[in-house]
């Protein structure tokens, strides 16, 4: 049976959907936000969008993202998968998971908290404060895009990049037409920020398609540091020395049992290693396996059960896995792959802990 990428599905749990989709929702409303925000800067107005109108839209929907980026925390926090940690909510880059890209996260919402609460103290604070305080909304948004294409799990799902695509034509639309507007009153500072913004979306458009909606970026990513070391582990009895990193050939097979449950098996060497991966779980109408079942082994080619273990997390077309050896040492694999009918290529990583 021909097996192909897409036939392996993760079993993720509710958390975990509720956190990406209360990212998603959150990246939508703060890019309306911002969007607003410049439209009153230029007093922007209609006769059905009086001024007033565009102003109680945009403090009511910067109210929303606040709920919604609470339940993105949540929800994320709550999920067990990744150990971010309540600290790392407001100070950046403290996480043990990602903490380079959820520390981007961590510094949009504080500087998206401090515009919350210098609008509510408005009439308390002085017009110069507020209004420096403010301009950081032009450093809260491209910092969120950045943390949701680097820790997002789906910044190469069409839907999702075609919303984060939307999302980023629509604030250079009006950031554009901002600078724009009255051209010939400070045209150096203008032209000098408009060229800044080129220069920072050509940056950031390079480093999403060689980063994000490239294969492997989850295992560039920065994976825990529980699931991760790079402590050489050297083992007589084993006869493999960690770390590992190999690039990988091997097949693709699948099979169905009586219980309408069918297993897809990835069997691969890399270099003088070799390793079994086998999900399992009830089949998808659109296909594909939800998986409710793993079992890996990794070894050798004389020894190939040296190591056994489960799949503990699925992300597009890496697989990590944790598994342990007779004396109880543990390792962590990971797995880009890449698969062409029953054929199988990519990377292997095997490094001790977990």
């Amino acid at each position: 049976m021909s097996v192909q990428a897409s036939t392996i599905v993760t079993g993720t749990t509710p958390l975990w959907y509720a956190a990406r989709a209360t990212g998603v929702i959150s990246l939508v409303l703060l890019s309306t936000v911002v969007v607003l925000g410049i439209a009153q800067q230029t007093r922007a107005a209609s006769e059905r969008w009086p001024r007033l109108v565009v102003s109680g839209i945009h403090r009511n929907l910067s109210l929303l993202v606040c709920v919604f980026l609470a339940l993105h925390i949540v929800t994320a926090e709550a999920d067990t998968f990744a150990p971010v940690g309540w600290w790392a909510v407001v100070i950046p880059f403290a996480s043990a998971y990602r903490p380079l890209w959820l520390g981007f996260g961590t510094v949009a919402f504080d500087l998206f908290l401090a515009l919350i609460v210098t609008s509510l103290l408005r009439t308390r604070i002085s017009q110069r404060l507020w209004r420096a305080v403010h301009w950081a909304a032009y450093l809260c948004w491209p910092t969120a895009v950045v943390h949701g294409l680097g820790t997002g799990t789906d910044p190469r799902s069409p839907a999702i990049l075609l919303l984060t695509l939307a999302c980023i034509a629509a604030v250079l639309a009006a950031a554009a037409w901002r600078l724009a507007a009255n051209w010939h009153v400070h045209t150096a500072i203008r032209a000098t920020a408009g060229a800044a913004g080129l220069a920072s979306v050509i940056t950031v458009a390079f480093w999403a398609l060689s980063g994000p909606l490239a294969p492997g970026w989850s295992a560039k990513a920065d994976t825990p540091t529980r699931h991760s070391s790079t402590v050489s582990v050297s083992s007589a009895a084993t006869g493999i020395t960690l770390p590992v990193s190999a690039a990988i050939t091997g097949t693709v097979g699948s099979s169905e049992s009586e219980q309408d449950q069918q297993t897809v098996t990835l069997s691969g060497t890399g270099g003088s290693d070799r390793f079994t991966i086998a999900i399992s779980g009830p089949p998808l109408a659109g296909g594909g396996v939800q998986m409710t079942g793993s079992r890996v082994t990794f070894g050798t080619a004389a020894s190939p059960n040296l190591y056994t273990g489960a799949v503990t997390a699925l992300d597009g077309d890496t697989i990590q896995a944790r598994v342990t050896d007779a004396s109880g040492a543990t390792a962590t694999l990971t797995v880009v792959a890449t698969i062409s009918g029953n054929q199988l290529s990519g990377s292997l990583q095997a490094t001790a802990g977990g």
